[in-house]
């Protein structure tokens, strides 16, 4: 296993006898942010800024093409920065969200190739059969994940995490889906708030208060669980990688 590796175990810990159950997992994923909550606060909060500086800018329609192609790239490169910074932050757990930062440029070239071609082929598969891209999915989820713990190139890389994933496909499968349904549960929460707030000003006679609630927490709402999701899936991805390269 490589050094890097192992220097990480100590800063996430997980059993490395199987492969931890979803609750463990976010268990330690609260934990995780706790302990590094400063750098990934601020990398979450840039990351999705410049998520919405793209919608905003989609919103305008520029017409020149070259200026609109100029700005989409560089928001992708900054897109793919803040993501590989984030799993540096997981890996050195210095707490150092600058010199991580810095040193995401190691692994842009790799880590944009492998988002860039796995998300085609899993798009394909979505598009022609739908399964066979769920399928995929799974297959790749530890890809990005053991290119940068494990210092991996393209294809190592991609045969490292196909391997860990398919030994465990099914146990990875159900994980995921334990987090989509805790996010929709969630969701559930949040919409039962607004719509008893919503039917009490109505009740009160002041529905455009209630409307104008409603906008403002829905937007408040998409800014947080942007935030909350970008984060806590890749160190939900990470907890899992690490349980499974762990083992012997």
């Amino acid at each position: 296993m490589p050094s890097q590796t192992k220097k990480s175990d100590k800063a996430i810990s997980v059993s490395g006898a199987k492969l931890i159950g979803p609750i463990e997992i976010f268990k330690s994923a609260f934990n995780v942010y706790r302990e590094n909550k400063n750098s990934l606060i601020l990398n979450t909060v840039l990351k999705v800024c410049f998520c919405f500086l793209g919608l905003i800018i989609s919103v305008f329609q520029i017409e020149n093409i070259f200026l609109a192609s100029s700005i989409y790239v560089f928001l992708l490169v900054c897109s793919f920065y803040f993501d590989i910074q984030l799993l540096l932050i997981l890996k050195n757990q210095s707490k150092r969200f600058w010199p991580d930062f810095q040193a995401s440029a190691k692994y842009f070239w790799t880590y944009a190739l492998l988002y860039l071609s796995l998300g085609v082929v899993i798009w394909l598969g979505l598009l022609l059969f739908v399964l066979p891209g769920l399928i995929l999915m799974v297959f790749f989820s530890l890809v990005l994940c053991t290119m940068v713990f494990e210092d991996l190139k393209y294809w190592p890389a991609i045969k490292r995490g196909f391997s860990l994933a398919a030994k465990n496909w099914f146990g990875i499968f159900l994980r995921f889906i334990f987090l989509i349904l805790a996010f929709l549960a969630f969701s559930l929460v949040y919409f039962i708030i607004i719509f008893a707030f919503s039917l009490v000003c109505f009740v009160i006679g002041i529905p455009a208060l209630g409307s104008a609630f409603y906008i403002a927490f829905y937007m408040i709402y998409v800014f947080l669980a942007m935030c909350l999701s970008y984060s806590f899936v890749i160190i939900y991805t990470t907890l899992i990688y690490k349980s499974l390269a762990a083992k012997k």
